[in-house]
């Protein structure tokens, strides 16, 4: 009886707009600037400076000019710092929606503004210093060009959440990207 339920949500969810279009963007991308961190232990103080590279993906979903979009998008951090003791992480988000297409999405030049709540968790295993383990909710926004079949975007990302280490420098996060549009 229940099963009715999804399979008629699905036949109708194909009849509609919304499928007629799905638009991917799989990307890579460098994180400007770099982060800095401090930390102190038994009265020794250690000195981190790293640098973060991103690979992700990101869909639109219909054929209007304003979509919904979703994504998933991996940052890998790195840090090094004195004393030879360096160490790296990752972290998962996933960006939840809008896009806005200045053309309609069947020109092979677009600009296509975006904006996004991003949650984020930490991944890795624990190889960072004091880094816990919670939810981080960022905000992304940016614009990406479309030109033919190449991407080139620049996003921002600002966290809402702060559970990091107290001595760490948050520095911009303006991510550029480069990516291809199937």
């Amino acid at each position: 009886m229940f099963a009715r339920y999804p399979l008629f949500f699905l036949a109708l969810l194909s009849l509609s707009p919304l499928a007629a279009q799905v638009e991917v963007n799989p990307y890579i991308g460098y994180l400007l600037g770099e982060d800095r961190l401090t930390v102190g232990e038994g009265g020794s103080v250690r000195e981190f400076t790293g640098t973060r590279y991103a690979v992700g993906v990101d869909a639109l979903l219909g054929a209007r000019q304003l979509a919904p979009s979703g994504g998933l998008l991996y940052v890998h951090r790195k840090f090094s710092g004195d004393g030879g003791t360096d160490f790296s992480y990752g972290s998962v988000h996933l960006p939840l929606g809008l896009a806005y297409r200045v053309l309609p999405p069947d020109f092979d030049l677009n600009l296509v503004a975006n904006l996004a709540v991003a949650p984020g968790w930490v991944a890795g295993g624990g190889t960072a210093p004091g880094f816990e383990g919670n939810l981080d909710w960022s905000l992304r926004g940016g614009v990406r060009l479309y030109l033919d079949y190449v991407t080139l975007g620049v996003h921002y990302f600002g966290s809402f959440t702060d559970h990091y280490p107290p001595d760490r420098e948050v520095v911009p996060q303006w991510m550029l990207t480069l990516g291809i549009r199937l």
